[in-house]
């Protein structure tokens, strides 16, 4: 079994080819990041599978999708969850400036959006 490294310098989202979160997560992650690995793990075969499995297993055994992990900062998130992972992101995002894209989230809508707007009392 081929063993999965996760790269020091990168974000790496972990998903299922039919998982709506995955998607969502994948599309947030495109708009704030030059470059990130997604890894369609229902789509692999083989030993690169079982790698893979392997190893999200071991950040989250109860196999739940998407996982992203954020390089070596030491910060993982399960599940899709806007205000975590732009909190996360910016973490990575201070150890690895050459990742930035955009400096905040691009829409006019969704949570934290929404937040934004309760905080600033608008």
């Amino acid at each position: 079994m081929e063993k999965f490294v996760i790269p020091p310098n990168q974000v790496l989202l972990f998903g299922l080819s039919y998982c709506s979160y995955c998607e969502a997560t994948q599309k947030y992650l495109s708009r704030r990041l030059t470059n990130f690995i997604y890894v369609e793990t229902d789509t692999m075969e083989g030993a690169a599978r079982a790698g893979v499995l392997a190893a999200v297993s071991s950040l989250n055994p109860e196999l739940s999708f998407p996982v992203i992990v954020f390089g070596d900062t030491g910060q993982l998130l399960v599940g899709y969850d806007t205000i975590k992972l732009n909190e996360k992101l910016e973490i990575m995002l201070d150890n690895y400036p050459q990742l930035h894209k955009l400096p905040e989230e691009p829409e006019k809508h969704g949570p934290l959006y929404l937040l934004k707007q309760q905080v600033r009392g608008s």
